[in-house]
């Protein structure tokens, strides 16, 4: 909910004569496509804004007829195959690692580490 709602937010006062055509970096952190017509119409990705320039003591309203929902990350490449392994497999199997092993369990991180990583850790 929250990457949504930071989705509609922009940093600063940004008045609808002072929307240009391009891409616009929401507080979110992905951009918006805005586009101003001739008319001086205006779009921000598919949404049409109905009502510009609502003020505020601290900012501009510009309402807009459609949820703006932001892009979904890139997937992670999938992990190569790896017949090793994970980190706690091999420090209880290689049976040297015992303080990491005693940590590593004490911590409650034996289901993190078992996991995608990839993870880099110091231990004896």
């Amino acid at each position: 909910m929250t990457s949504i709602l930071t989705y509609h937010v922009v940093s600063g006062k940004v008045e609808s004569g002072d929307l240009s055509t391009g891409p616009v970096t929401t507080v979110n952190g992905a951009d918006v496509d805005v586009s101003v017509d001739d008319d001086g119409s205006v779009r921000v990705n598919d949404s049409n804004v109905i009502i510009p320039d609502v003020q505020a003591c601290n900012g501009v309203i510009h309402v807009i007829d459609a949820v703006l929902i932001p892009p979904t990350p890139e997937s992670a490449p999938e992990p190569e195959a790896c017949d090793l392994g994970t980190i706690v497999d091999v420090a209880v199997g290689n049976g040297s690692f015992e303080t990491l092993v005693a940590a590593v369990t004490a911590a409650d991180l034996v289901e993190t580490l078992s996991g995608d990583g990839p993870f880099t850790v110091f231990g004896k």
